[in-house]
């Protein structure tokens, strides 16, 4: 763009810029001669001369957004249709696309269809003595493919010439035709006369009484002044706004309402669902088979209760860790009431956890424990309190068992993998993505009864508002955990440093770390909603191991070596440049 051009089309916006403005200021100053009751017969003519431009723009505006639309609608609902039964409708289609004519004339909608391949007309034919695929995704598919498909034929007869000239093939008999957009002769136009901004399906029945419209459906759009205001030389600046209108239809469901025969569609999306239904689960059912075969899994000894218990994460913590110290290790605890059953458990879990059994731990006959968090050779970053070591199996892998948490525990099928691997019906089934305590054999679940040995947390002290967090996340509190009792496929021992809150409750309380910043927030439980106020940031003082899941910001002074712990999930900035040291979380501040 030359510099004078631009300096022309800057003259012209601030001159139709200053008209548009103008006006206003002109009517404001009329006002005031009128307000002051002074010389009427000028303030009149003045309103007169400088209202103009306003009420123009003003008027186009309102057409545009409102009345034109409005007349559209009303146009479009006063033109007569003709209704076509199903029983009744023509043997042939014209128009769409050749995928289209393959779909219709495949799922039996109609004889012979012919659709357009660019510019190319080809007519499309069952082809005698195959049957067609009775779902609509192998239907479609049909319409996709580009070489001889099993059931229909499709041949080459024509071209149209060009835009809006079809040059339609020749058809003897009565036929639906579909016409799109441009080609479509009640397409809407602007007043500019383009067709490009506007979307349009038309249905018409050609027969011997005349070309009859079926169905219509449109994305009209309407001329409108810009804002701010320009002007050109055939007046303001105008652009293209689309009006209200119903969702672009699938072209597919389009032809067929104007049959009649939606249901035939709705059919077959309903078998295309039950398909995809049928061949997901039999892959499940495959996978889950193939599993099996090196999942450790126990054969359940007769007479048995089978109880399948999932938990995400616990709503109490472990002061020991299972496989690693790097990572979360949480307590969930199942309470077994008296009675005479045997009872077998499965349990599984999405997090490095240990299971604290409880009560009458005599009616247990053996239990499964299962966790999707593993760490060397696929072993389960799991661990089990209470039940005799002989009755404990580990599963061999994660693919064994599905957790039966949120939508596996609805659609039934962590319960089917459950059965598969154990041979046995689950007659008991409950899960959380946060447990506290299960109380069994019929599955009830608590979330905030305390682990047994829990600890005691500091009343007072320089970490008091991390403590209090603690309690509030973790209700069911951190258990003490003697190490020895635990069965486990890997290494169980105390952390140095608590997980989670309460580990930055302790480095704080020690002077290890200081607090650097504070978040004020609220937290919604249910119906409840609390406001918070939660340190976040921290500036560490001396060496120090970081607590495992601790995700917050922590300032590292120049003398101090980084600290030692997985930092993958800490922001961790060296105080020399507020950046990020070697191992933390990348991009943080």
């Amino acid at each position: 763009m030359s510099n004078s051009f631009a300096v022309y089309l800057l003259f012209a916006r601030s001159i139709s810029l200053l008209v548009f403005f103008g006006s206003i200021v002109g009517l404001i100053c009329a006002a005031y001669f009128i307000l002051r009751g002074r010389r009427y017969q000028h303030a009149l003519l003045l309103a007169t001369i400088v209202g103009f431009p306003a009420l123009s723009y003003l008027y186009l505006f309102a057409n545009g957004r409102v009345v034109a639309p409005v007349m559209r609608k009303a146009e479009v609902a006063s033109w007569q249709r003709v209704s076509i039964p199903p029983n009744n409708k023509p043997r042939v289609f014209v128009g769409g696309g050749e995928r289209l004519a393959k779909t219709l004339v495949a799922i039996g909608a109609f004889e012979k269809a012919y659709g357009l391949n660019g510019d190319d007309w080809y007519s499309v034919e069952r082809t005698p003595g195959t049957a067609c695929p009775e779902t609509l995704d192998d239907l479609r598919e049909i319409g996709r493919s580009s070489g001889p498909p099993s059931c229909v034929s499709a041949t080459k007869i024509g071209r149209r010439r060009g835009f809006r000239q079809l040059n339609l093939p020749e058809i003897a008999e009565p036929y639906l035709l579909l016409l799109a957009d441009g080609d479509a002769p009640s397409h809407h136009t602007n007043e500019a006369g383009g067709v490009f901004a506007s979307s349009t399906f038309e249905l018409r029945l050609v027969s011997d009484q005349g070309n009859q419209l079926v169905s219509f459906w449109e994305a009209p759009y309407f001329d409108i002044p810009a804002f701010p205001p320009g002007l050109t030389g055939d007046g303001w600046f105008k652009v293209s706004l689309g009006a209200d209108h119903s969702p672009r239809p699938d072209v597919l469901r389009f032809v067929l309402d104007g049959v009649g025969h939606a249901a035939l569609l709705d059919r077959l999306i309903s078998r295309a669902r039950e398909e995809k239904q049928r061949a997901a689960e039999a892959q499940a059912q495959l996978r889950l088979e193939a599993a099996r075969a090196d999942c450790n899994a126990p054969t359940l000894p007769s007479g048995v209760k089978m109880i399948f218990l999932g938990a995400g994460e616990g709503k109490a913590l472990s002061n020991a860790w299972v496989g690693t110290e790097d990572r979360v290790t949480y307590v969930t605890t199942v309470e077994i009431e008296p009675g005479s059953e045997l009872l077998y458990l499965a349990l599984a879990s999405g997090v490095p956890m240990i299971w604290d059994v409880v009560g009458a731990t005599e009616r247990i006959a053996g239990v499964l424990v299962h966790g999707d968090a593993t760490i060397g050779a696929g072993k389960p970053l799991v661990g089990i309190v209470g039940i005799p070591r002989e009755k404990v199996r580990f599963t061999a892998h994660p693919r064994c068992l599905v957790p039966p948490m949120a939508t596996p525990l609805e659609d039934g099928s962590a319960a089917k993998s459950a059965a598969l691997l154990l041979g046995h019906a689950v007659d008991e089934i409950g899960g959380e993505l946060s447990a506290g305590t299960f109380r069994i054999p019929t599955v009830r679940h608590f979330s905030d009864l305390p682990v047994r040995n829990s600890m005691k947390f500091p009343a007072n002290g320089l970490g008091e508002s991390l403590w209090r967090d603690v309690r509030d996340t973790f209700p069911a509190g951190v258990a003490q955990i003697d190490v020895g009792s635990v069965i486990s496929l890997h290494p169980v021992k105390p952390y140095s440093v608590l997980p989670e809150r309460a580990g930055l409750a302790e480095l704080v309380d020690t002077g290890t770390l200081t607090i650097a910043g504070i978040s004020h927030g609220v937290r919604i439980d249910g119906k409840d909603v609390k406001p918070f106020t939660l340190p976040n940031s921290f500036r560490i003082s001396t060496k120090l191991r970081l607590p495992a899941g601790a995700a917050s910001t922590f300032v590292l002074p120049r003398d101090i070596p980084p600290p030692e712990g997985d930092l993958h999930a800490a922001c961790v900035l060296s105080e020399v440049d507020m950046k990020p040291i070697t191992g933390s979380r990348a991009g943080c501040s």
